[in-house]
């Protein structure tokens, strides 16, 4: 946020692009909630998380991610509406909305990076 002051008026700004989430929390989110289903040419409904040209071909419901267009999105708006994933623990609501804003932000996808499904954590005795 940025404050403005000038006589008689004060501004805020607020720089929305500066919040922007990175890749990181997005990649998180997509390997523990959504590549053990949707991976690979035969992932469930037909979509394929695991690669950007995945995301973007989408599947029976249309491209999973749209840059700059949360609404049009169908793997955002299944997991805001809590349809995704049928089983086991929902989407943290924080965690959908990191999803939404990172969309809005452009939906950037480092080159050359694919995913997996995340490796559960070991508890040290």
């Amino acid at each position: 946020m940025l404050i403005v002051e000038m006589p008689g008026i004060t501004c805020v700004i607020l720089l929305w692009w500066a919040a922007a989430p990175g890749f990181a929390p997005v990649r998180r989110l997509l390997e523990t909630h959504c590549v053990a289903c949707h991976n690979g040419p035969r992932g469930t409904m037909g979509l394929d998380v695991t690669t950007w040209r995945g995301l973007q071909k989408g599947g029976s419901r249309g491209p999973a991610v749209v840059p700059g267009r949360p609404d049009d999105s169908a793997a955002y708006l299944m997991m805001e509406s809590g349809g995704m994933p049928p089983k086991g623990p929902r989407v943290d609501p924080a965690d959908v909305e990191v999803f939404r804003r990172w969309i809005a932000a452009g939906a950037h996808w480092p080159a050359g990076v694919a995913l997996r499904k995340a490796q559960a954590r070991r508890r040290m005795p």
